[in-house]
This record gives structure tokens, C-alpha cells and sequence, in this order.
């Protein structure tokens, strides 16, 4: 049996066979897994996106990169039948930020750049701590001066968020940086 299937973006086009309908089934989620795992960047959420295929030594490195501020998304390899899936958990299973999504970060400029990097550290999750909550709203959204209060307060988990004057938004879980707030006069 043979199917012809084309991704949700239009950009890609496979034709998948498979002795019955299971089989080709499988060959078109293998493909929406890989080639439509991610349709914006986790960190900046350009939707300019490409893939790349690099070796370093004998390791071969899948990734989703993003055009737009050069954040990359790794794809791990199946030790069984070779398949790729994208990586959203590190290495003791705990889910990563920006659903995996990070940006390579080198200790100084004399220092090489590390072939596998770790997650870029984001605003979320917040770190606990004992910042007070003190709850100032404009345009309806809570101000905090940082993650501490932020995350004490009865509004950790509404949509959008202002800490330090930068507004996050709520996605898939985590806050994610929007745009720079403006102080008022």
C-alpha cells in the first residue's frame, strides 16, 4: 500500500509505503514527528526554521535551527531502528526549557565552543525562594520585580506576567519572554 503525504506547511512532499494500513500509518507519524515536531523557534518563535545535519568526530548531530537568532533544537537517534526523535528532556528525564530549544552559550571567547550544548537558562521555571508578593496590576496584568515574588504570589499561572519590565506569556507550561514593558511616568 503507498500513500503520498505532504506536511502540514506545504514545504515537504514523501511518498510512504507499508504492507497495510498500519504500516503506513507509522511512516506518517515517524514523518509529523520529525518534520513537524516544532513549526516556531522555542526561544525568539521565528518561524524561519531549518534543518541541519553536522559531524563532529565520528557523532552525526540532527537539529532544527532557527534562522532568526540561531537557537537549535536536537533531535536524538533510536538505538533501535535508527530512528530520530526531537529531544525535550535532559539527560535525567526532566523536561527541558523553551521545549528544548536553547542557544549555544561559551564560557568566554578563548574557550572553544562545546559540540553539545545545555539549554540556554530561561526565566522559567522561576527559582522558589521568599521574594515577597506584592501584586501591582496595569492594563490587568501583575507587575513583580523579579521570578521570586512572581512565583509566591496568587497570580503564578495566569496568562501574561510582568517581571523586571519585561512581559511573558504563558506556553505550553512555561512563562516565555514577549516583549520589553515600558515604565510608566
Amino acid at each position: 500500500m503507498e500513500a503520498t503525504y505532504r506536511t502540514a506547511n506545504g514545504r515537504l512532499t514523501f511518498r510512504v509505503s507499508g504492507e497495510d494500513v498500519k504500516g503506513v500509518f507509522s511512516q506518517i507519524a515517524e514523518l509529523q514527528e520529525i518534520f513537524e515536531s516544532d513549526t516556531e523557534c522555542g526561544c525568539c518563535h521565528s518561524t524561519e526554521l531549518h534543518y541541519s545535519a553536522r559531524v563532529v568526530e565520528d557523532y552525526r548531530f540532527y537539529e532544527l535551527e532557527c534562522v532568526a537568532c540561531g537557537a537549535q533544537m536536537q533531535f536524538g537517534q533510536r538505538k533501535k531502528g535508527g530512528g530520530l526523535f526531537p529531544k525535550r528532556r535532559d539527560d535525567d528525564g526532566k523536561p527541558m526549557a523553551n521545549r528544548g530549544w536553547f542557544k549555544f552559550q561559551p564560557k568566554s571567547e578563548s574557550e572553544p565552543v562545546p559540540p553539545v550544548a545545555k539549554p540556554a537558562a530561561g526565566p522559567v521555571p522561576p527559582p522558589r525562594g521568599n521574594g515577597k508578593a506584592t501584586v501591582e496590576k496595569r492594563n490587568g496584568v501583575a507587575l513583580f520585580r523579579d521570578w521570586d515574588a512572581a512565583q509566591a504570589s496568587k497570580q503564578w499561572g495566569e496568562k501574561y506576567l510582568v517581571v523586571a519590565d519585561v512581559l511573558y506569556g504563558l506556553k505550553d507550561g512555561n512563562y516565555v519572554a514577549i516583549k520589553q514593558v515600558p515604565k510608566e511616568a
